[in-house]
Parts: C-alpha cells; sequence; structure tokens
C-alpha cells in the first residue's frame, strides 16, 4: 500500500473518530417548561397518557385519569377540553392512546370500547371507527397512508403485535411476530394459568417514528443484550440493534420471575417505553422499581441510540416520558407533592 493511500486511510479513520465524539458531546436535553397547577384548572392533570403536536404547532394532551382531551396553542393557553367517562358519542371508557393525522383530527383508542374515537381540530366528535378485528388492543399508530396500525401484546403462536386497518376500520393485515427469547409459547390463552408469573415476557414497548414509515420495538422484559427492533411498515421487514445493560443478567431475571419473587426485581430493569426523533435516532426508558422502607419508588434511566445504534448518552436519570415530537421536543409527566405536572424538554443532536 502506498504512503498516500495509508495517510489517507488514517484521516478517514480520525474523522470518523472525531464525528462519534461529537456526536456524543453534543446529546444535550434543556428544560423549557413546567405546567400543573391545582389552583388553575387548565393545568390541572390527573393521570397523562399521550401528548401530541398538529402542523400548527397546537397541543393536545390525554388525561386517562379524566378521560379527557385538551387542545392548549402553541404558547400552553388552553382552547377547549372535551371528553368525558361515559357510553355516548365523543365519551370515553377506557382511552389507552392518541395520535393526530396530517389534517388535525385527533384519534383516540378506547380499550374498554374496543373502537376508536375521531375528534376535528376544535375537538368536535366526528365519528366512531368499529374495527373489522376487535381485539384487545394498547397503542394507535397512524400511518402516511392515514392507515391505522394497533398494537397489541402477542401471547399465542402465530400471533403478531401489529394489526393494520384502513381509516375506516377495515381489517387489512398483521406483521412481526418476534417473540421475547424466554418467553413461554402458547397454544391457547387457557394455558395462561400455567405462566401466569411470567406475563411480563410478553408485554412490549413501542413507538412510531415522525415520518411515520418505521416503528421501534422493544420487550418489556430485555433479552441479553437488550434487542431494539427497527421494523419498515410498508414491508414488514425489519433490522435489529444490540445493547448489553450494565449489570443486567435475563437468565437470573427469569429464574426470579418464575418463582414469583418480585422483591428483587429492583436489580432488574423493564423498559418502560422506546421512542424516535425525527432524524431517527432511538431514545429508550429503562424503569426501575427500588423497595426502600417498605415503599416503592420507581426512577426512569435514559439510553440515547445513533441510528445505527452507537450508543451516545447512557442511564441518565429523567422523568417519565410521554412523547417525543417532529421538533425534538420532549413531553414527561412528574408527580411533585401530589400534582401531577407536564414537564418540557428540548433535545439538541
Amino acid at each position: 500500500m502506498s504512503l498516500k493511500k495509508i495517510l489517507i486511510f488514517f484521516f478517514l479513520k480520525a474523522l470518523v473518530l472525531n464525528y462519534s465524539n461529537v456526536l456524543f458531546a453534543e446529546v444535550k436535553i434543556v428544560k423549557k417548561a413546567e405546567f400543573g397547577s391545582e389552583a388553575q384548572k387548565e393545568y390541572l392533570f390527573f393521570q397523562l397518557r399521550n401528548v401530541k403536536l398538529d402542523k400548527q404547532g397546537n397541543v393536545f394532551v390525554l388525561d386517562v385519569g379524566t378521560c379527557s382531551i385538551k387542545k392548549f396553542n402553541n404558547s400552553f393557553e388552553l382552547q377547549k377540553e372535551a371528553g368525558k367517562k361515559g357510553q355516548g358519542p365523543g365519551e370515553f371508557d377506557t382511552p389507552a392512546s392518541m395520535d393526530i393525522d396530517d389534517s388535525g383530527s385527533v384519534y383516540i383508542y378506547d380499550s374498554g370500547k374496543r373502537s376508536i374515537l375521531v375528534f376535528d381540530n376544535d375537538l368536535n366528535f366526528k365519528k366512531n371507527i368499529t374495527l373489522e378485528k376487535p381485539e384487545l388492543f394498547y397503542r394507535i399508530f397512524l400511518t402516511v397512508d392515514r392507515n391505522l396500525i394497533l398494537t397489541k401484546n402477542a401471547m399465542l403462536q402465530g400471533e403478531n403485535y401489529f394489526y393494520e386497518f384502513s381509516s375506516e376500520g377495515r381489517y387489512l393485515k398483521s406483521f412481526f411476530g418476534v417473540f421475547q427469547k424466554l418467553a413461554p409459547r402458547m397454544k391457547g390463552m387457557e394455558e395462561l394459568r400455567n405462566y401466569s408469573k411470567l406475563i411480563l415476557y410478553f408485554l412490549s414497548c413501542c413507538n412510531i417514528n415522525p415520518k411515520r414509515d418505521q416503528i421501534a420495538f422493544t420487550h418489556l422484559v430485555p433479552e441479553d443484550p437488550m434487542k431494539i427492533y427497527l421494523i419498515d411498515i410498508k414491508t414488514g421487514t425489519y433490522k435489529t440493534l444490540k445493547y448489553k445493560i450494565p449489570g443486567y443478567n435475563a437468565q437470573e431475571y427469569f429464574e426470579y420471575t418464575k418463582q414469583g419473587d418480585y422483591k428483587q426485581s429492583s436489580k432488574f430493569p423493564h423498559l418502560y417505553n422506546i421512542f424516535m426523533t425525527r432524524e431517527n435516532f432511538i431514545i429508550t426508558q429503562r424503569r426501575i422499581d427500588i423497595l426502600k422502607d417498605n415503599s416503592q419508588q420507581t426512577k426512569f434511566i435514559v439510553d440515547i441510540f445513533s441510528p445505527d445504534g452507537k450508543l451516545l448518552k447512557e442511564g441518565i436519570a429523567f422523568d417519565k416520558i410521554l412523547d417525543i415530537d417532529a421538533d425534538n421536543n420532549i413531553y414527561c409527566e412528574k408527580e411533585d407533592n401530589g400534582i401531577t405536572k407536564l414537564i418540557i424538554y428540548s433535545l439538541k443532536i
């Protein structure tokens, strides 16, 4: 190899290493705002589930504690509130998840009704979508084609995690059936009683990217190493990223859970949620329950990865993340002396 080629090789290598170091150094999270007050009704929250933005920057907040949805403008001034507990039009039984389409219409999946309630951008109730395959789902996403993707926790052999419907509720397809490696393989739900202590191994976390063409998925109980699946919505194909959680032993945790010994679970993290930024950076949030003075305390840990799986930031103590918008604003929920607060951070990558 000539001296010129050798010099070029080391120059490019140094450039790549320097770029990685810049990425690592430039990941910053800055607090922007905080809302939550018993004195101001518009900022009285109970149990927040989702925070979504429309194209005009209006903020929609789903509060499952009050079975209601609030619309704020981009200055976070309340514009309207809708919804309540009930069985009538525009009323909720068990609101579970929310998304917004490009026109600003709001879609809320109700796991109690097993249907989708649709509101216009001013939170006027428009219609109820009855699903052709009304199973028990827990998340709703809208695709670029305005189809509906509902997610479930697959338990039986042959089941998938994602079910796609048309905008009117017609069943189109299901995809992605990769189980956690240690999860039991059941042929029928009657077998569940034999594996009740291992129910956590069927649960999962997932989220759609801002472009609405890819889903990030991981199991709630991590494998060892933890696996993150990046799923192409149109084709159902996926690639896998792997990450070794420090101090975590999946087999050891499996033995504890088989015995129902959850007192030891403070040693082991659960994946609480996963998100993708507009640049397809990946953010995972781990939940750790700590038993202290006979009371359980919960803390959340954030890890940030590049689109190709390179670890950029690890083990950041953080609030419970609800959503991340296309401008990389992070919306979090925090309990402060009995008051539920919505806190907004800016992610700088």
